[in-house]
């Protein structure tokens, strides 16, 4: 570890040396790429898909890990909210009894419980580790899927743009864990899976179709709002298992028992462990029915929601993906009618369907947060891919049977001129400039940053002691490595105005006698994310719980 310190202090002290790491690893992927494609025989017996996979770790990290070991809490607390709830889970893993996350479900933080109950502590950098490890699943899930089409190393090609816009952003929603990184990896993974299956030129195998329905029966526990994809990805998976014309009816069902029989595993044993455990109301009350009614608390017509779908995508994180992504595929579809597209036209019908899909999920809990925009980013990727894929494999075709190499020349440079136009604007963040965060690890060395607060709780509590919170500040959780004492790492649910918020209150307050934390702390006030008017928000205007902290604890210290 103190090799890896020494060497990011060194890179931190320059931003020339973090450029050229930059630059270095890029410039080795894109040669990757192209090389998979286009190059000469000898540049391809080294360049296997795992040099590939490599290289797109190895640029990620070269990028993010000034933000990476950035070791504290960003503009958003979520993260917080996530690290917090898997440090509880590493003792008492039964979700929903135990965690409550809101708008996610269990898989989103079983990624961090299982690094935590390793002995790895829990903290932003970490966490940001394995957001990291999953968006390049996603990446490589999302090439693997444009190669059962066109190839790997056009696969590769395809996937650029996609890869350059994770590589340079530096939203912070995007960087931070966030709970869109578990459900687009898992629907990365199952569309490569279930591409491979239909699509692959074979019979498709029954048991990777079961574990294709298994991914995509799992989905709804990681994030309720990715259900409409990974619906799409089912229907669209039998759809096609039945329309396979080679395969006798027998074989149509039994495959299409599989992917069933897959997709119903996760849900079932999930459901059997909550009635088992007399935690399955607390599932549909805080999970199904808190999560409709969130997304119902804002009415919308088509026009508003279409609206909110436009006005997220102007985000200047996205805008730059999404603008010259579109302008490419409007130059694509306005060559394809000269080379034509019918080997790929079930797979542009597949991808199409999942970017509309994936554009329901976004706008389904009718707000503008910009982190919802990370569903979008893969299948745009494959509308791409797919288009453009279907110019070169027409040009290459023609080339062929009519020995014409020159329509091999000119499929080759419409590829490389669409990825560059889709590309340019992420391109452009290549910039001989001071990076963001560049020169931050220096004065941290990645450690830990706590908060004067988050000392206190140390000093006034034992490792393995709940404390009790109430506002919106989860942050303080994690900087003292403490557990929470009610269900959620915050208040909100006991806060906002809902039909449910006075379940959620009875529910807060029996956690809290359950736990009796030695420590109670109200963040509210001046200063706090979101609830920061305390004769608005403060524990106070909750009679019950200000009567068991009156009872029953004296205050040690205001601020």
């Amino acid at each position: 570890m103190t090799v890896v310190v020494s060497f990011l202090l060194w890179l931190d002290a320059l931003p020339a040396r973090y450029w050229a790491c930059v630059y270095l690893t890029s410039g080795f992927t894109l040669l990757s790429a192209w090389a998979a494609a286009f190059g000469p025989e000898w540049l391809r017996r080294w360049n296997r898909p795992v040099v590939f996979a490599a290289l797109l770790a190895a640029a990620l990290l070269a990028f993010r890990w000034p933000l990476v070991f950035d070791n504290r809490q960003g503009p958003n607390p979520d993260e917080s909210q996530m690290i917090a709830g898997a440090i509880v889970l590493k003792t008492d893993p039964l979700f929903w009894q135990s965690v409550d996350g809101t708008t996610h479900g269990p898989l989103v933080e079983l990624p961090l419980a299982a690094l935590g109950a390793l002995g790895v502590r829990l903290d932003y950098t970490n966490a940001r580790l394995i957001s990291v490890a999953l968006i390049w699943l996603m990446l490589v899930s999302t090439w693997r899927t444009l190669g059962v089409l066109f190839g790997d190393g056009l696969g590769r090609v395809l996937v650029l743009p996609l890869a350059i816009f994770e590589i340079t952003t530096t939203f912070w929603d995007f960087n931070a864990y966030s709970s869109e990184h578990v459900p687009i990896a898992m629907l990365a993974v199952a569309t490569w899976i279930m591409v491979a299956e239909t699509m692959g030129g074979h019979s498709p195998r029954p048991v990777r179709l079961g574990l294709a329905g298994l991914v995509l029966g799992a989905v709804p526990f990681a994030k309720l709002q990715s259900v409409p994809i990974g619906l799409w990805l089912g229907a669209a998976g039998l759809v096609l298992i039945v329309s396979e014309r080679a395969a006798t009816w027998p074989e149509r069902l039994r495959r299409c028992a599989w992917l069933v029989g897959g997709a119903l595993t996760v849900p079932l044993a999930i459901f059997a462990i909550l009635l088992a455990s007399g935690i399955f109301p607390d599932f549909w009350i805080s999970y199904i029915q808190a999560n409709l009614n969130y997304a119902g608390e804002i009415p919308l017509g088509l026009r508003d929601a279409w609206s909110s779908l436009f006005v997220l995508a102007r985000a200047d994180t996205f805008r730059q993906y999404a603008f010259n992504t579109l302008l490419a595929l409007a130059g694509a579809m306005a060559i394809l009618p000269w080379f034509g597209w019918r080997r790929t036209v079930r797979f542009t019908v597949f991808v199409v369907g999942g970017l509309l899909a994936a554009a329901v999920a976004v706008m389904a809990p009718h707000r503008t947060f910009t982190h919802y925009l990370q569903f979008l980013l893969a299948p745009l990727a494959l509308m791409f891919g797919a288009l453009v894929g279907a110019i070169w494999t027409a040009c290459d075709e023609r080339a062929r049977g009519q020995r014409q190499p020159r329509l091999r020349w000119l499929g080759q440079t419409l590829v490389v001129v669409f990825v560059v136009v889709a590309g340019w604007q992420m391109f452009s963040n290549y910039r001989w400039e001071e990076p963001v965060n560049v020169g931050a690890f220096s004065a941290t060395e990645g450690k830990l940053v706590r908060t004067p607060l988050a000392g206190i709780i140390l000093t006034l509590t034992k490792k393995d002691d709940y404390v009790g919170m109430w506002g919106w500040e989860p942050r303080y959780l994690v900087e003292a490595n403490r557990r929470h004492a009610t269900r959620e790492a915050h208040s909100a649910l006991e806060l906002f105005p809902s039909p449910a918020r006075s379940y959620f209150r009875a529910r807060y307050l029996s956690d809290f006698k359950r736990h009796r934390p030695p420590l109670f702390v109200d963040v509210v006030g001046p200063g706090a994310f979101y609830f920061d008017v305390r004769n608005r928000d403060a524990h106070e205007t909750f009679p019950e719980l200000a009567d068991e902290i009156a009872a029953h604890y004296q205050l040690v210290v205001e601020s």
